[in-house]
């Protein structure tokens, strides 16, 4: 009788932290999951029912869940406790089973960095090394991805998971702009093979847009350190680094008229108008609103490199690609992600291009006259996540960054 207690009350738990997690506490439909990043989470509820390591790293996060719910300091020391088992029986495991428990792997791999993420986000003592250490997840993440090649990821749950993992749990493309390298995800191979079984969503198809900037960041950073008496180097480098921005923005353009039109319109119409608190956005709803944010997060990344590379004036260049005006839609939308019932996801969501918008801001606007984008940005992230988006700022190199961003007593 007490093992059946005990099983009920595992899956009451589990049950917990999915409602924690999820927007409205409702599973992720397959519609919603063509524009946000969630579908993952039906993946390894299938798992848990099939590999041990799986079933513990959830049991961590359910453990975290609970121990944020009911503030027993003990439920927080057992979920760090399950959460470092579970960690070093996923090093033991690699390589010798990537191959054959990849998709397990994967999974186990992609529920700890969501529990770095979220006791980040939860303990207001944290400290820039869970962002740091949220980040080295990555690394392990791309070596059981990398040890298969992209034809396993062709269908299944390794085809869900990769497409689903590609940007913020096993964040393919985030560290490598943290880092301004090129990832290994972005050639042709990795970009068209596993989808050969599936057509590409449109969150697929803006994150190959996406997946080409640490790329950008990369040759930029060459060209800022060019000896300055190797000026054949800078011209190719300058000329080659502009182009490719602009085939870039003729990209985004294409994807805003065809498969992100419907993203854009609904996003447009969320900013146009004032939302309170009284409605709960669908799963669909909130996923568009995702994408939206994301598609902004792309325009502001391209933008702000293009117009540093541009050798035409300001009032030349076409009006579409002035960067602050996606920074004035993004902060617009981010009180939409704060309602009611949105669920800890939105720390998946709004933390990328919070730092982003905290980097353009730093670079662009004089410290002693805040701007109302920085009053904005103070005002959305001041409070329940602040700690935890601090921190990844400061995870991130400085180049000059203020690492206390919201330390800053803005009026």
């Amino acid at each position: 009788m007490r093992s059946i207690e005990r099983t009920a009350l595992q899956a009451q738990c589990l049950d917990n932290f999915w409602t924690s997690l999820l927007p409205n506490g409702l599973h992720f439909p397959s519609q919603a999951a063509r524009y946000s990043t969630a579908g993952w989470t039906g993946v390894v509820q299938e798992l848990d029912q099939q590999d041990s390591l799986v079933r513990l790293a959830l049991r961590a996060n359910a453990l975290g869940a609970l121990a944020k719910q009911s503030g027993q300091q003990s439920l927080t020391v057992e979920g760090w406790r399950v959460y470092g088992k579970c960690l070093q029986m996923l090093a033991r495991s690699m390589p010798a089973k990537c191959n054959e428990k990849s998709n397990e792997l994967l999974a186990t791999s992609t529920l700890l960095a969501e529990y770095e993420l979220l006791e980040g986000a939860r303990n207001q003592y944290a400290t820039s090394a869970s962002g740091d250490r949220w980040f080295r997840h990555t690394s392990g993440e791309e070596a059981i991805i990398l040890s298969t090649g992209p034809e396993h990821y062709v269908k299944g749950h390794a085809h869900r998971l990769f497409i689903d993992t590609r940007l913020h749990l096993a964040p393919k493309i985030y560290p490598h702009v943290r880092n301004r390298t090129r990832s290994p995800f972005s050639t042709y191979e990795w970009k068209t093979v596993p989808w050969t079984l599936h057509p590409k969503d449109p969150k697929n198809e803006l994150l190959d847009i996406l997946i080409e900037i640490p790329a950008v960041l990369e040759d930029l950073e060459e060209l800022l350190h060019c000896p300055e008496d190797d000026t054949d180097r800078q011209i190719s480098l300058h000329e080659s680094l502009e182009e490719r921005c602009w085939i870039l923005d003729s990209q985004l353009q294409q994807w805003s008229v065809t498969s992100g039109s419907p993203t854009i319109s609904f996003v447009e119409s969320l900013i146009s108008k004032e939302y309170g608190d009284a409605s709960t956005p669908s799963s669909l709803e909130f996923a568009m609103a995702h994408l939206g944010l994301l598609y902004w997060t792309t325009c502001l990344l391209l933008y702000q490199n293009l117009c540093r590379l541009s050798t035409c004036t300001p009032t030349e260049l076409p009006e579409s690609v002035e960067p602050r005006q996606y920074v004035r839609k993004m902060l617009r939308l981010m009180p939409y992600f704060h309602r009611r019932d949105m669920g800890e996801f939105i720390i998946n969501i709004t933390t990328f291009p919070a730092i982003n918008i905290a980097r353009f801001l730093d670079r662009n606007d004089p410290p002693d006259n805040p701007s109302e984008e920085r009053r904005m940005l103070l005002k959305a992230f001041r409070g329940k996540y602040q700690r935890w988006t601090e921190n990844m700022l400061g995870s991130w190199p400085s180049r000059g960054v203020n690492r206390h961003w919201f330390s800053y007593n803005v009026t």
